[in-house]
């Protein structure tokens, strides 16, 4: 149980560096600074990449730990 806990608030760590780390790329080609006004689906892509970010990370972390 230990282990789950960890691995679910490492990738909640992970997501939140992901998701501050694309939004920047984003507001630097134009993206529209309120993230509440984009539309559902640019909020849809937007959440994968940056899960996809995040389970790369994981892999990063796993293999330099």
């Amino acid at each position: 149980m230990e282990n789950i806990v960890r691995f679910l608030v490492r990738h909640l760590v992970f997501i939140v560096m992901s998701f501050v780390g694309l939004y920047l790329v984003g507001l630097t080609v134009g993206a529209e600074p309120n993230y509440f006004s984009w539309s559902l689906d640019a909020k849809f892509w937007f959440g994968l990449f940056s899960n996809g970010v995040a389970i790369a990370l994981h892999g990063y972390w796993y293999e330099n730990r």
